[in-house]
């Protein structure tokens, strides 16, 4: 892998989100065929599964033949979406946060 952090890239990025999408659409989820999906290279998206798994929104599924499928981790997905949901709530409960936002807004 290159000096990227395609972990950090996983979570946020629009390609990622391209990633898991195509995932739940294929009947078969393997590297080669998500990259077909997508019209990219298959090292690109064997990178981003790799850091998809480290932040748990994917797993590896089945075998067949030689072909590695791939799983959205339902588990995984929730819980990044509860852990962006605090940080939300944290932010608006922060003083110095709402006296921020409440400067953008009048300006």
């Amino acid at each position: 892998m290159s000096g990227r952090d395609f972990v950090e890239e996983a979570k946020s990025s629009e390609f990622a989100y391209r990633i898991l999408r195509t995932i739940l659409k294929l009947e078969e989820p393997y590297p080669t065929k998500i990259a077909e999906e997508l019209d990219s290279h298959q090292q690109t998206v064997g990178n981003y599964l790799s850091g998809l798994q480290k932040v748990s929104l994917v797993s590896k599924g089945d075998k067949v033949g030689r072909k590695q499928l791939y799983l959205v981790d339902m588990n995984g997905l929730l819980q990044m979406w509860f852990d962006q949901w605090n940080q939300i709530t944290l932010d608006f409960s922060d003083s110095e946060f709402l006296e921020d936002l409440d400067l953008e807004q009048q300006q």
